[in-house]
Order: structure tokens, then C-alpha cells, then sequence
């Protein structure tokens, strides 16, 4: 209230001038947000918080809407590569909405050419196009330079608690097979819509997988307990280290036991990642230092969270040269 009555007090000129030196200070704020969250990468202390990912972190933990996360996330990784982005941000030359348009581009090119980077100068020469641009005149200019931009990408939107709405493009030929699926399945699905010829073919998918990976599993298993241990060269391989196996019985109870999510805590939060993406069996005292395969010894942990606790007990050096032999 004491803000606003003091605001009446101002000459136009005045407002003028206090809300552009407030804008001034909001982008050197900004700057500072993306070079910490530079850091907070650099350092994976998103993992060591108990977060998969980076955006998970921004979004949960530092409360940011997954389009504010994401525009961050992307003009931080710009500057990575182009540091003087940064100045372009400061001085409201470039916006985070045209960097997060201009990293969509520079992803989607180097998917269509797998192994390749944009080289530097095409990125530098792209965010010259889009200085100063409102954003619907960068998506313009991008989709001038590359005419792929113009099919919209995927998107979801939650309606209700069991309800989201998602939207993509599908190509002649995925129509094409949908059709031909509508036909097949006739006989049980009368006239079926686009969602429920999706679940039936994720029913399928997931029923065939899962029957597939128990066959694998079996084995697998199997052959664990028939072969010896890999070649002595490994580097996590220690004298008198006992075989990887994890009968199948105790992954079972493990995978009940931790709800088939990581189960990474932050120490000083108490916060469980509970990721179920990539999830892997891992040791509590390191099978590489002789911890058993034991259920007491075992947690559920995504790959992220697996690869950063390795690396804090046995080292960054020692998983980097095991995981270059991988």
C-alpha cells in the first residue's frame, strides 16, 4: 500500500525512469540466475538434492512454470557456447523466449543429422537474426531458415485429474496404420477414437515387453550364474569380488519394497527422488568394495542418481574411465 501511495507522488517522467532502471535490474538478476544455474549443473547438485533432472529442480524446488524452467534451462546452455549471450540477455538485446526458439532449431537440426553439431558461428549468426525481435518475428525468421519449425511440436495439457489433452502431427503414414488398426480391431471396438486405438496398441506394446524382459531376465540370470567375471582389466574390478548376480527372487521384493522408484534421499531435506525413468539395482556399500547382494544392501535408483553416488564413493576419475569402457 506505502509503494502505491508513493508511486501517486511521482511525475510521469519519474515512473518512467524508476521503471526502466527496475527492468535494468531485473535482466542483471536474470543473468545471475542462469550463470548459478550454470553451476548448479556443473556441480549435478540437482542430483544431490534428490531430483533427476535439472528442470525437475527448477520446476519443484526453485517453483518455476515448466515454460519459465525450460527458457532458463536453454538460455543457460546457449551461454555455455556463446558467452556473449549473456550481455545480449543484460541488455535486453536477446530474449529467453527467441534463445529457447533458437535452441529448438539447433536440437531438432542435429537430430535430423545424428553426430553432427551446429557449428558455433551458424548458432551466433541465427541469434544475430533474432536480436531485438518480438517472438512471433523470430518464429518467422527460424521457420524461413528451416520450413520444419512451422509443424507444431507435441504438447500436453492436463484438463482434469485424470484427463490430459495431447496434441501432435501425424504423418500419411502413421494415418495410414491407425486406419488399418481400426479395421483389424472391428470386431471388439466399434468405431474406436484416436485414444482408445493408442491404448490398445500400449496395452500390446507393454503386455509383449514385459513378457519379452522376463524371457531376457531368465537368461540372462542364467548365464550369470554359468560365466565368470568380466575381464581383469575392469576398472571396478577388485581382488576376490563376488559375482554381480541378483537372484531373481530378491529383485522382485526390491522393486516391491521401493514402489518401482529411485529411492535417493537428500541428506538435509529428506526429499526421495522417486524417478521412475532409466531405474537401476544399487548397491548401498559398493559391489566394487565388496557390498553384498542382499535386499538390505540393495535400493532402486534412476541412472542419474546411480552414476552420481558411485562417483561420490568411488570417485568422478573411476566411474569417467568405466564408463568410457562401456
Amino acid at each position: 500500500m506505502q509503494t502505491t501511495l508513493s508511486l501517486k507522488n511521482l511525475t510521469d517522467d519519474n515512473l518512467e525512469t524508476e521503471i526502466k532502471q527496475l527492468v535494468a535490474r531485473e535482466r542483471e538478476v536474470l543473468v545471475r540466475v542462469l550463470v548459478h544455474l550454470r553451476k548448479v549443473e556443473n556441480r549435478k547438485l540437482f542430483l544431490k538434492c534428490g531430483f533427476d533432472s535439472l528442470f525437475s529442480y527448477c520446476v519443484t524446488e526453485l517453483g518455476y512454470a515448466e515454460a519459465s524452467a525450460y527458457r532458463r534451462i536453454s538460455a543457460m546452455r546457449m551461454i555455455k557456447g556463446l558467452p556473449e549471450v549473456q550481455d545480449k540477455i543484460e541488455a535486453g538485446v536477446l530474449t529467453l523466449s527467441n534463445i529457447a526458439a533458437v535452441q529448438m532449431l539447433v536440437k531438432r537440426e542435429e537430430k535430423r543429422l545424428p553426430g553432427q553439431q551446429m557449428p558455433v558461428q551458424d548458432k551466433r549468426e541465427l541469434l544475430a537474426k533474432v536480436e531485438n525481435l518480438s517472438k512471433r518475428e523470430c518464429e518467422r525468421v527460424l521457420i524461413e531458415h528451416s520450413p520444419a519449425l512451422a509443424v507444431p511440436q507435441d504438447r500436453e495439457r492436463v484438463l482434469s485429474q485424470d484427463k490430459t489433452e495431447i496434441r501432435f502431427v501425424a504423418g500419411h503414414q502413421l494415418m495410414a496404420k491407425l486406419e488399418k488398426l481400426r479395421a483389424l480391431l472391428s470386431h471388439s471396438l466399434i468405431d474406436p477414437s484416436y485414444a482408445e486405438l493408442i491404448e490398445k496398441l500400449a496395452d500390446e506394446v507393454l503386455k509383449r515387453k514385459d513378457s519379452k524382459q522376463k524371457t531376457v531376465k531368465a537368461a540372462k540370470n542364467a548365464k550369470a550364474e554359468a560365466v565368470s567375471l568380466p575381464p581383469a582389466e575392469t576398472p571396478l574390478k577388485r581382488p576376490g569380488l563376488k559375482s554381480r548376480y541378483i537372484p531373481s527372487h530378491v529383485r522382485r521384493a526390491l522393486f516391491q519394497r521401493d514402489e518401482g522408484c529411485c529411492q535417493h534421499r537428500d541428506e538435509s531435506t529428506g526429499r526421495v527422488c522417486r524417478s521412475r525413468f532409466q531405474l537401476q539395482i544399487d548397491h548401498l556399500v559398493p559391489h566394487a568394495l565388496g557390498g553384498p547382494n542382499t535386499l538390505e544392501n540393495l535400493q532402486l535408483t534412476c541412472r542419474q542418481h546411480n552414476i552420481y553416488r558411485a562417483a561420490q564413493t568411488l570417485g568422478a576419475g573411476v566411474m569417467e574411465r568405466y564408463s568410457l569402457r562401456k
